[in-house]
């Protein structure tokens, strides 16, 4: 799959303090580009209400994207826990 990412993901990542995230994120990346279709990733979950977003816990964070064609995601958001609620609630 094509991976894209949102520059309020690239935000939401700088402002993320733990560095043990990093090499996390980085092989999640590498499994979405090495993927043909979302449903090849178990670990991504659709949102339900929300027509093609999904989801991938982190440790304590939630990586959200968004299925913009067959073969391309947009990473778009990269929240803590307690966060999610609130913006997934815009998806819908």
């Amino acid at each position: 799959m094509q991976t894209k990412i949102s520059m309020q993901f690239a935000t939401d990542f700088k402002n993320v303090n733990d560095n043990s995230l990093d090499l996390k994120v980085k092989d999640v990346l590498q499994s979405l580009k090495n993927a043909n279709r979302i449903d090849a990733l178990p670990q991504f979950r659709k949102i339900d209400g929300a027509t093609g977003v999904y989801k991938m816990s982190i440790g304590f964070y939630i990586l959200i994207g968004v299925i913009t064609s067959e073969d391309e995601i947009t990473l778009s958001r990269f929240l803590h826990r307690n966060q999610v609620t609130n913006v997934v609630n815009k998806f819908k």
